[in-house]
Parts: C-alpha cells; structure tokens; sequence
C-alpha cells in the first residue's frame, strides 16, 4: 500500500512539474522540398513553399513536442532529356514529435539554445498536379527529422532538416518503375506562450 501511495505522489509530482513547463508555439515558416528519385533518369529541382501550425512544447531542460503542421510542397521533375518539367505541388498534414535538449537555458529562459530530433508522420491533404497521379500519390509517408532551435524572449526560430523513410509517390506499373521520397529543410518564425 505505501508503495502505491509513493508511485501516485510521484506521479502527481511529476505531471505538476510538466504541467508548470508548457509552452505553446504558434508557427509560419519555408520549406525547400528536394525530391529523391529512384530512377536515376529523373532531374529534380525544388521548390520552396509555405507551412504553418502549432506545436507544444513539454518540458524545462529536455522536453517533448508534439506538433500539427499543414506544409505546401513544390517541385519540378523533369521525366526525360527534353522534358519540360511537371510542377509537383502537394499539401500534406505532418505530425511531427520531437525529443530535444536545451544546450543553453530551458523553456522559461529569456534567451534558450535548443537541440531536437524526432520522427514525423505526413498525410496528403491535395495532390494539385495532373502529372502524377493521384493513384501514384501515398496517402502516408513518413520521415525523421533533426534540428536547432533559438529562442529570445517570446520569438523563437527553428531549423530543421526532414529526410524521408517512405516514399510519397511510387508508380510500379504501365512500364516503370518510379518511386520517389522527400528529403527537405524547413525554417520556422513564432511565438512562445508559456503556461
């Protein structure tokens, strides 16, 4: 009995402390896409577009954050020698967590200096060109992601890198065999709400 009085004090414990380290963060940023082709023939070029959300950050010195993010993406593959190139632009919502570590300061610091690493999941929301088909197109991919972060009193600026575990558009028949994953760089702007 006086074991599980401990463990839901410490619990209880816990859960306060986290709950006194919240810090809410509005977002807009860029993001420059760089398809990766499994079919050598294929010439890529990115593309940078928007992204905007919100995610919550956990902790004081580590912490979690768990995050909603709706990206706009935009590319150029160009399919052959002489091609024109076809614009792939597609709208995902990507659920990123992230683990992270504050090398100078903590979450309630004026000024703080952040490591993170950390999986995501990306769901297509709208495939806007006709080139590649929807059929193509995978509902799901999913991705890590590692960057630094930077923050002055309630601004904060992250960086980050995304390379792409699963592919986002895989075509196996009619002829070919394509695949293609993202990898990509993202900058974020926004504001900190501590709680």
């Amino acid at each position: 009995m006086k074991k599980l009085i401990v463990i839901i004090v410490f619990i209880a414990g816990f859960s306060l402390s986290m709950m006194a380290q919240v810090v809410l963060k509005p977002q807009i940023g860029l993001n420059m896409s760089v398809p990766i082709v499994a079919d050598n023939n294929f010439t890529q070029i990115s593309g940078l577009a928007g992204q905007w959300g919100v995610s919550l950050l956990l902790g004081k010195k580590f912490y979690v954050e768990p995050g909603v993010i709706w990206a706009n993406y935009k590319n150029k593959v160009v399919l052959f020698e002489g091609d024109e190139g076809h614009d792939l632009q597609y709208s995902v919502l990507k659920i990123p967590v992230f683990a992270g570590f504050h090398i100078v300061g903590n979450s309630k610091s004026f000024f703080d200096l952040r490591l993170f690493a950390g999986p995501s999941m990306s769901i297509l929301l709208k495939n806007e060109d006709n080139s590649f088909r929807d059929e193509y197109m995978k509902n799901t991919s999913f991705s890590v992601n590692g960057g630094l972060g930077l923050s002055v009193w309630f601004i904060f600026f992250d960086i980050g890198y995304e390379y792409g575990i699963t592919d986002i558009y895989v075509q196996k028949e009619d002829g070919y065999n394509n695949s293609m994953s993202v990898n990509n760089i993202w900058f974020n702007l926004g504001a900190r709400i501590r709680f």
